[in-house]
């Protein structure tokens, strides 16, 4: 038992690496997959994830001032672990995959950041990411991915199981070394405000109308969905109008944020649906995970180098990258390195944008 506990403390960093930076797009390409464009169940198992990962950060929008980094880290690798494994028992049972979304959505929509904020606030340097074993994860995905039929979810799904407990694992045993600490300040029953809960309902309800009414080809719901989404972002303009000399990150880097959401949810969302529509859903492993993995490993390695080299320069070639794969994602024969280009540049986005949060001295180290 030692042994094992030693190997997830070693190397549970990386897999929760990998879960943090794949969570967006591989069960998204899964759960796309299940749906089947008429049966409503079919589509309810991606439609919870959807609704649930896009929303999800709704929830923890109180709890990072009540519950850790850390805490938020460890509901995030159970609420994955249990979900994959309903995901493996959906072979069986159907419904099991509704239950799995939902609880992977969760971890999908909550892991990224506490990861991000436990790294750089308690950062724990006697371990460190082993880029050959990200490696072989991000290969082992590809090939679960690669296959066809029933046995493409449940080794995909077995392979996430495997990681999240790998990582799961290593909070534990990270906290009991204390290399990590639990910072909860509050009891959990002040977990969550009654403002925040309607915005999750709310927001929830709307994006699950209008992914269920896409996938099913049904007006009624999609036309529900976008007069609701008209009402409640008239709400969210006059809350931000009255809300914004209050801001204490600069609007140049808010827009960026709200910028680079757009962009990574047109990535997988657009690159998923074109791929699996034009080439065949086996074809989403090659052509959009493949370069979306790629891009992501080159960005992690690069981007400190890229930031020291360029300096100043920095941000217009960042644009640059961004807007070749853009341009290139429509040409058909260049698809994958429209995604790859695109996907680089997205990640180098992303941890720009975290460098610039995480030297904003004026936000709260659990923000």
């Amino acid at each position: 038992m030692q042994t094992i506990n030693s190997f997830c403390y070693k190397y549970g960093k990386t897999n929760v690496f990998l879960l943090a930076n794949t969570l967006n797009i591989v069960p998204f390409i899964l759960f796309l997959g299940l749906s089947d464009g008429h049966l409503l169940l079919s589509v309810l198992p991606f439609g919870c994830f959807y609704t649930v990962q896009l929303v999800g950060i709704f929830f923890i929008n109180e709890a990072k001032s009540v519950v850790s980094s850390v805490d938020i880290g460890r509901l995030a690798l159970l609420s994955g672990l249990m979900g994959t494994f309903f995901a493996m028992l959906g072979t069986f049972f159907f419904g099991y995959y509704v239950v799995a979304g939902i609880l992977i959505g969760l971890s999908s929509s909550w892991l990224a950041i506490a990861n991000l904020t436990v790294n750089h606030y308690q950062p724990n340097k006697e371990v460190t990411i082993h880029y050959s074993l990200l490696s072989i994860g991000i290969v082992l995905l590809l090939g679960g991915l690669s296959i066809a039929g029933a046995w493409r979810f449940t080794l995909s799904f077995a392979l996430y199981f495997l990681f999240y407990l790998i990582g799961f694992q290593y909070i534990r045993e990270a906290i009991q070394r204390e290399k990590v600490q639990r910072l909860s300040v509050k009891e959990w029953n002040t977990l969550v405000s009654k403002k925040e809960s309607l915005l999750f309902l709310g927001m929830g309800a709307l994006i699950f109308l209008l992914r269920i009414g896409r996938l099913v080809n049904s007006e009624r719901e999609i036309e529900l969905a976008l007069f609701g989404f008209c009402i409640l972002f008239f709400l969210f303009f006059i809350q931000t109008k009255n809300q914004r000399t209050k801001w204490k990150v600069a609007k140049s880097i808010n827009v960026l944020c709200f910028f680079n959401g757009v962009l990574g949810n047109y990535l997988i969302l657009f690159g998923a649906i074109y791929v699996s529509q034009c080439y065949g859903q086996a074809s989403t492993a090659w052509l959009l995970y493949g370069p979306y993995a790629v891009g992501m490993l080159g960005a992690t390695v690069s981007f400190s180098f890229l930031v020291r080299r360029l300096g100043n320069y920095f941000e217009g070639a960042l644009f640059g990258i961004l807007f070749l794969g853009f341009c290139t994602v429509f040409f058909e024969k260049r698809i994958f390195e429209g995604f790859l280009f695109f996907s680089y540049g997205l990640f180098l986005l992303n941890l720009w944008l975290n460098r610039q949060y995480l030297a904003t001295t004026t936000l709260h180290k659990e923000q």
